[in-house]
């Protein structure tokens, strides 16, 4: 059962002890551990390809993985193998074992159609590489296949492919669901924590968001003695006591205690949990918008893979850094930070460095001899240049260059894809003769986009609220503050247009510098720029419909939009100009 162990260490990636039972006809992984009470736990590590819409099926080899429990108790899980048998044992009023037998053993009658497709299983076999959900039904993939071989191939998958988002190993229970069997639960926008959270005992995965936590002691969080994942993010009423309870959950693995919405009673700590370093399973952190000032606890948590520090309004970064080893991920964007330690360098995991939005003016040499280095996130830090290594980092997959001043760029970039430099084109054109050449074609100066407004806004949108390079970005609460010709009330006419708010992006002119870098609009109902003109619309009604796309021609790189806001039309006369027009 090594090749068990590996794979559940890999997924689950707590210290806890666990044995394994044995397997279902898909290569699925029973196993028991401990609840923290004295009691076992019997569940199922399930590996199914991932879900993907049915025009892009998972490829063969693509694996995800859901923790389910399946018992409480070694009665309990003999009750629910006996299913098979039609031997149904009514041992728990709570849960359904005929029902979750077929979900996970027969996997809704995928065992039977992979019999009859392929054959009975031999001693050593699984079915491999196939689910029963919606988008996969077909299972081009699936096989017989020698379970030792395909669990190597899983486990090797997993080492090179964690999931985006830890807690993702678990099922979300709904809002109204409590009990033991609940392994996720998320509660936002309310006021109380509610009391039957409390019964949801083997909780592995709490996200609680703009949410008050006051009535969230450190007695009951310890409760949860087996939650791995705990998210408490924009809460309000959170105390020292209950941040400095976290380390009294052994298990651990993904921790985020962020700020991003900067309301009043977010309170912001200056340093992070007492003894957090005595948690041996933490892996993930997040500690965004608060005030660090000293770094000393935080790099004795060597066990990170990822640490997330943005907005923190620190200035330097210590040497000491260098001793989280195995961290992979550093988010250090938006804070004060002008020099960039070479400790970076014993960071010899390292994938991911967002830097963005800090004041660094240059990089080092050494930057290029970060070499797993994937993803490198310099947006709007003040460089004029880079550094010719830059071009020697041979795994990066996205080297993010926007709102810079470059006055030079080495030509080594030219050595890396296209699709890996995101840079505008004014500054492609520093290091690339052909984006030079292409550049000098494109007209100079400013455009009103006077032939329809509702596709100026669309373009508005995109600039100034998503990519937020054309500014000042209006706001329309500050505006009205400040316009002194006559008093607007949002709260009576932010139903309607706002005259005033309409004349002010009608007059606006886009500098083409800008226009040239835009490939992609995807408008949205909810985009920002209607909330703009008028503050209380529901998205419901076609008042930003678009009439004429003649304005297109300041869009001269536009690849790619959808068809909100389009007539049936206009979409025909887009995809004419070799535009892709995708459904909304």
């Amino acid at each position: 059962m090594v090749l068990e162990n590996k794979i559940l260490d890999t997924v689950i990636q707590d210290h806890k002890k666990r044995t394994v039972l044995g397997h279902t006809p898909f290569g699925d992984i029973f196993f028991k551990e401990n609840d923290g009470y004295g009691q076992e736990l019997y569940s199922v590590c399930q590996i199914i390809p991932p879900t993907r819409p049915s025009h892009d099926p998972a490829q063969k080899g693509e694996f995800m993985f859901e923790i389910r429990l399946v018992a409480l108790s070694k009665k309990e899980f003999r009750g629910f193998l006996g299913t098979g048998l039609g031997g149904l044992l009514k041992l728990s009023t709570s849960h359904q074992f005929r029902e979750l037998y077929d979900d996970i053993v027969l996997r809704r009658g995928l065992r039977s159609t992979l019999k009859e497709r392929l054959g009975r299983l031999g001693n050593s076999e699984v079915y491999g590489y196939c689910t029963d959900d919606d988008y996969n039904s077909t299972n081009p993939y699936a096989a017989k296949v020698d379970k030792n071989r395909y669990l190597e191939e899983v486990l090797a998958y997993a080492k090179k492919h964690p999931r985006a988002y830890y807690s993702d190993i678990y099922n979300l229970a709904s809002s109204s669901e409590f009990g033991p069997f609940v392994l996720k639960q998320y509660i936002g926008y309310g006021f109380e924590i509610p009391q039957e959270l409390f019964r949801c005992t083997n909780l592995k995965s709490l996200a609680i968001y703009k949410q008050s936590v006051k009535d969230l002691s450190p007695e009951k969080l310890v409760q949860f003695k087996n939650l791995k994942a705990l998210s408490l993010d924009n809460v309000g009423g959170l105390s020292n006591e209950l941040l400095n309870a976290v380390p009294q959950l052994p298990y651990i693995v993904d921790l985020s205690i962020s700020i991003t919405d900067g309301y009043p009673d977010r309170k912001v700590f200056h340093q992070i949990p007492l003894e957090l370093y005595t948690l041996k399973s933490l892996r993930y952190f997040s500690f965004t918008g608060h005030a660090i000032s000293d770094w000393s606890e935080i790099v004795q948590l060597k066990s990170l893979k990822t640490l997330d520090v943005s907005n923190c309004n620190f200035f330097d970064i210590p040497e000491e850094i260098g001793l989280l080893q195995q961290l992979e991920e550093l988010n250090l964007e938006h804070n004060q930070v002008k020099v960039l330690p070479e400790a970076l360098l014993k960071l010899k995991h390292l994938r991911i460095l967002r830097l963005n939005g800090n004041p660094l003016q240059a990089l080092p040499e050494w930057i290029g001899k970060l070499p797993h280095l994937e993803i490198l996130d310099v947006t709007q830090t003040g460089l004029t240049s880079l550094p010719d290594s830059i071009a020697t980092l041979s795994d990066l997959q996205e080297l993010r260059l926007q709102k810079n001043p470059f006055t030079s760029l080495p030509g080594g970039l030219l050595k890396l894809p296209k699709k890996v430099v995101k840079v505008e084109m004014r500054n492609q054109a520093l290091y690339d003769p052909k984006a030079k050449a292409k550049l000098e074609t494109y007209p100079k100066g400013n455009f009103k986009f006077e032939n329809d407004f509702n596709f100026k806004l669309m373009v508005v949108n995109r600039l100034m609220y998503i990519d937020q390079v054309l500014v000042p970005k209006f706001d329309i609460w500050g505006f009205v503050k400040s316009y002194k010709k006559r008093k607007i009330d949002i709260e009576k006419e932010g139903y309607d247009r706002i005259p005033e708010a309409e004349v002010y992006f009608r007059e606006l002119e886009i500098p083409m510098e800008l226009l040239i870098d835009i490939k992609e609009l995807k408008p949205d109902g909810g985009d920002e720029i209607y909330r703009q003109i008028i503050p209380f619309w529901d998205g419901e009604d076609e008042q930003f419909d678009v009439k004429s796309i003649e304005d297109i021609q300041y869009l001269p790189n536009l690849k790619a939009t959808n068809k909100m806001n389009f007539s049936k039309e206009l979409v025909n006369e887009l995809r004419t100009r070799k535009i892709k027009v995708a459904n909304y």
